[in-house]
């Protein structure tokens, strides 16, 4: 087969193609970071967000968190040029090896905070009881739970959602991206702090606009209430098939 010159030109070398990865916990104001990357030239950026919209990924992504299977970083990421939240959280070290040249992004902020914020928003969708009727009538709804089930499970979470356990995790994570990397390459950021260590870090320049503010949590309500309105018309219409089911049984039983 032949190759196409240009296309092969065009095509990044390997481990090249990320230029920022975040290290830091969804709820850390990675969402903000997002935002921020695309518009200082470093979009598009993977994300939660993006992993909702694609069920191959959420495939890819399950094999790894549950078996362990290799990702093949530069055909998953192949559109992006950087990778922030979960379920990114959970390969960080395996990308920071893969793209060596990538500068890492810590976002952080107060441990209590955190958690209060996580078990409101990513913590509560998939325990919601939507999310288990939503599983059983609707196989892809089933598989993104399941992986989101894996991602909390796996490194460095757990399996611990509880106040004690996720902080405590959440404070050793941190701690661990701080000392595990050379400290040149890691930006310890809070997304408060604004463009201008972001920006420094980055070599880029202060843009003139404000800081995104990429606050989901709204957004998280919306889905919540979503996911309960259709799970309750799905039961609905399931008990309403048995009744009739039940009916047209006890008039064939009376012939």
């Amino acid at each position: 087969m032949a190759v196409n010159k240009s296309e092969d030109r065009e095509r990044p070398t390997k481990g090249t193609r990320i230029k920022v990865i975040g290290l830091g916990y969804g709820r850390t104001g990675t969402l903000s970071l997002k935002m921020a990357l695309e518009e200082l030239g470093f979009g598009p950026c993977y994300h939660m967000t993006e992993v909702l919209t694609k069920p191959a990924h959420v495939a890819v992504w399950t094999s790894f968190l549950q078996q362990g299977k290799q990702i093949e970083w530069d055909d998953l990421l192949a559109n992006y040029h950087s990778a922030v939240d979960f379920p990114i959280t959970t390969a960080v070290e395996e990308l920071a090896a893969y793209y060596p040249a990538a500068k890492l992004v810590l976002t952080t902020r107060e441990a209590g905070s955190w958690f209060e914020s996580a078990n409101d928003t990513i913590f509560a969708l998939p325990r919601d009881w939507s999310a288990s009727v939503l599983s059983f009538f609707i196989p892809p709804a089933r598989k993104f739970y399941s992986m989101i089930a894996a991602c909390y499970a796996h490194a460095p979470m757990n399996g611990r959602l509880d106040r004690e356990g996720a902080i405590a995790n959440f404070n050793a994570h941190n701690e661990r991206m701080r000392t595990i990397f050379p400290p040149e390459r890691v930006l310890d950021f809070q997304v408060k702090q604004g463009w201008a260590p972001l920006c420094t870090f980055l070599g880029v320049p202060v843009p003139s606009t404000p800081f995104p503010n990429g606050n989901d949590t709204p957004e998280f309500r919306r889905r919540l209430h979503i996911s309960r309105a259709l799970a309750s018309v799905l039961l609905l219409l399931s008990i309403g098939s048995l009744v009739m089911l039940f009916i047209h049984a006890a008039r064939f039983l009376n012939l």
